[in-house]
């Protein structure tokens, strides 16, 4: 489902997602639901726990390690929690390092097994399209999305270092990388996993590329688009009793 920003004061905006999450509070079982909303600092997760401010609160979200945190408020229909800063760092930097492997082994035009979004305009000073590909054959908690960027020129896209994603406050390297010419395009496929994804479609995507030379190109995608997909892929879940 998409990602719909909700009016307020806070410092950081909050969105509205369900990213399908398991935790446990004060190291109780683990429980399954979703999220209800999310900024860049905090989770809002669909619970009816007996939960208390102050609890601590250990997360499983997608292809990440456990984040903990802190319940800061509770309401009827779940809590909220504040991330430690450990746990900001491990989403700040994303996910393990993981191979293409899974879309390695089937075609990922095959419609049954990936869905891919139409081609999405960039901004970026060289005319530059991407698409998404969601992976179907997939774990339960753990979405797997790539990202192909194709610039027209294939220079934009040799020699490159590093490159950043940014979302918001949030950056990460991309992993998973591949890059090669076909013609006179330049592409580039990048691996994210669902915080990220969701991520992007709340505040929009920062592409930076940074090449040996430190010479820097931004690519800039809108928000809109990416949510359009993940509405696609992934539709709101119901959440567990405890």
């Amino acid at each position: 489902m998409s990602a719909k920003p909700e009016t307020n004061s806070r410092r950081s905006p909050r969105f509205n997602a369900a990213l399908e999450v398991r935790f446990s509070i004060n190291g109780g079982p683990e429980e399954v639901s979703n999220t209800l909303n999310f900024t860049t600092r905090s989770l809002a997760i669909r619970s009816e726990c007996d939960v208390a401010k102050g609890d601590s609160v250990a997360v499983r979200l997608g292809g990440l390690p456990v984040l903990s945190g802190q319940v800061v408020r509770v309401f009827p229909e779940g809590f909220a929690a504040t991330l430690d800063d450990a746990s900001l760092k491990l989403m700040a930097g994303g996910q393990k390092e993981v191979s293409l492997a899974p879309f390695g082994e089937v075609d990922i035009r095959d419609k049954s097994k990936n869905k891919s979004s139409p081609f999405i305009n960039a901004e970026s000073s060289v005319p530059t399209r991407i698409q998404i590909t969601t992976s179907l054959a997939h774990e339960i908690d753990a979405h797997r999305h790539l990202i192909t960027l194709v610039t027209a020129d294939p220079a934009a896209v040799s020699g490159i270092n590093t490159i950043w994603l940014s979302a918001s406050e949030t950056r990460w390297t991309a992993q998973a990388l591949k890059f090669h010419s076909r013609g006179n395009r330049g592409i580039v496929v990048m691996n994210l996993n669902d915080w990220q994804l969701h991520m992007a479609a709340a505040y929009g995507l920062t592409i930076s590329m940074i090449k040996d030379n430190l010479d820097e190109q931004l690519i800039e995608i809108d928000a809109q688009p990416i949510a359009e997909h993940l509405a696609q892929v992934m539709p709101e879940k119901k959440a567990s009793n405890c």
